[in-house]
């Protein structure tokens, strides 16, 4: 029966994943008239959660191609902590509901506005009796990842015959049809479907639907188009060394690099520029795209040289930022003698927000606690205005400043976590332009002084000295600190939980096989998804 959005929400609110109850029939195939107990399987904490704008463009542009359109037209904003599939955050609202149904009214009226992509998902002559229910079934498997039921396609054709009727043409079925599946919840969530497993209570063992979406989505950041359900239909994916293979192959189509791409923008939160050179704008977000598209899938290198990479690719647009020459085209040039290197070197990345025009030690130092070392900063006290600077009052230069601030013993608490790492990146301004002094704060308020220097030494506590990105991307890998918070960042992705909810042993097995393997970004997805504990969820 098809549902209207609201009331579904409304529902699924409260709703838990279904389960068929019914016996355990897998076995053990063992040589041995030995009877063999096996442990009861565990199943992941795997809350309800929506799709994100991302994922949803990714999945519609799969189906339908490229229309130009983008939920984030309609929708409210992701949340991201630091993904944004992360359920906790996806409150169902009256906006969104209405975004929702905006946005599929939008799609289907596209593709029926366009007649060469209305034939090409169509697929057969609409006069025929047998063309709409056949649309049906397909559309329901492509969007709602299950076979649709007798029932399901009844009440579908149903709709789009009354539709068409009202309407005066058989296209306005299939926008019908479309409106209503792409705002169905079967769409919007990630719903688990399996049996409940006979020896393991509260566990259920998904379907191989279920775990295709999860795949799918883990790999792609997309839901499973039609040929990808195809082909798992003749495969179980309860086996973990087929899940292993599966993932394999999926992990070489060109939708793994850009939801690659889109896992680490997410990760470190990288910026986009704010001024007046769309020049430099652009470039900002095409260089971490092309290094980290080389360095994960072009060259296959381990996973920490994201943070490491000796090379950038240098655009015009940069050069000036970067202290080069302005190249003709872009080139590869080595950026260690400017003490740049991987993500941490880019514009992109030292662009963190600040309350004023001045890059702040503490932001980038619980960015780098946070994102890259998992380890999360208590807020600050309700009485202290985070966003604002150490006062003026406290010296001229900003290190002064901050250590005069940090006498504070309420204060010295967190940020002797955060400011030492932040200074080692001081030599970077707030464009990612390279500094060795910078006006007294009291220049900035339109009074002169003179520039106080620069040193650029930083520590991170228990590890040692640094200065420069590059430098505290060799800290962070070398010590085996960044990789194991990436692979617990991205198990937190795949279960749409925060990461600072996720208990860092349940990733243990996850990256000791992945730094077996040879630490490469794909093998750590296809390392998740082959661990048992992937095919299996707790249920509520």
């Amino acid at each position: 029966m098809i549902r209207t959005l609201p009331l579904a929400l409304a529902l699924l609110g409260a709703c838990a994943p279904e389960a068929a109850t019914g016996p355990d029939d897998t076995q053990a195939d063992v040589d041995s008239d030995e009877p063999v107990e096996l442990p009861p399987p565990e199943g992941q904490d795997l809350p309800l959660r929506r799709l994100g704008v991302r994922e949803i463009d990714r999945t519609v542009r799969s189906l339908l191609g490229d229309l130009g359109l983008t939920a984030a037209t309609w929708l409210p904003e992701d949340l991201r902590a630091p993904f944004d599939t992360v359920a906790a955050t996806q409150d169902p609202s009256r906006v969104l509901v209405e975004g929702l149904d905006a946005h599929a009214r939008a799609v289907a009226a596209a593709v029926r506005a366009d007649p060469v992509r209305l034939a090409a998902l169509v697929a057969c002559d609409l006069a025929d009796e047998a063309c709409l229910p056949d649309l049906a079934r397909r559309l329901v498997r492509a969007l709602l990842r299950h076979p649709a039921d007798d029932a399901e396609v009844a009440d579908l054709v149903a709709l789009g015959r009354e539709v068409a009727t009202i309407d005066g043409a058989p296209e306005a079925a299939v926008e019908a049809l479309l409106s209503v599946l792409l705002q169905d919840p079967g769409f919007v969530y990630v719903i688990d479907r399996g049996t409940a497993v006979a020896g393991a209570p509260g566990v259920l063992a998904l379907d191989g639907p279920s775990v295709l979406t999860r795949m799918a989505l883990l790999l792609w950041g997309a839901l499973p188009d039609l040929a990808l359900q195809t082909e798992a239909d003749a495969l179980d994916l309860t086996d973990a060394e087929v899940r292993r293979g599966l993932a394999t192959r999926m992990m070489t189509d060109p939708r793994a690099r850009a939801h690659a791409f889109d896992v680490h923008v997410q990760w470190l939160d990288l910026h986009s520029a704010n001024n007046d050179d769309p020049e430099f704008a652009a470039a900002v977000m095409v260089e971490p795209q092309r290094v980290i598209e080389r360095v994960l899938f072009t060259d296959a290198r381990p996973w920490q040289e994201v943070l490491t990479f000796p090379e950038t690719l240098l655009l015009p647009g940069l050069a000036t930022a970067y202290d080069f020459d302005r190249p003709a085209e872009p080139t590869w040039v080595d950026v260690r003698d400017r003490g740049r290197g991987g993500l941490l070197g880019m514009a992109s990345w030292l662009m963190r927000p600040a309350s004023v025009d001045d890059t702040s030690p503490t932001i980038r130092g619980k960015q780098v606690r946070e994102r890259i070392m998992c380890e999360p900063i208590d807020p600050p006290p309700a009485a202290v205005i985070s966003d604002a600077p150490p006062d003026v009052g406290l010296g001229a230069c900003k290190i002064e400043r901050y250590e005069a601030h940090r006498s504070n013993p309420a204060c010295a608490s967190c940020h002797d976590l955060m400011d030492p790492i932040g200074f080692g990146l001081e030599r970077y301004d707030g464009e990612g332009m390279y500094r060795t002094e910078e006006a007294p704060y009291a220049a900035q308020l339109g009074d002169t002084g003179a520039p106080c220097p620069i040193d650029g030494q930083g520590e991170v506590d228990g590890l040692g000295a640094f200065s420069g990105p590059r430098e505290l991307g060799l800290l962070l890998t070398e010590a085996g600190i960044a990789d194991a918070c990436f692979a617990r960042q991205v198990a937190g992705l795949h279960r749409g939980i925060s990461t600072l909810d996720l208990d860092p042993a349940e990733v243990d097995p996850v990256l000791t096989a992945w730094r077996a393997a040879g630490g490469r970004y794909d093998q750590l997805l296809v390392e998740l998804i082959a661990q048992p504990v992937f095919g299996f969820r707790e249920v509520p």
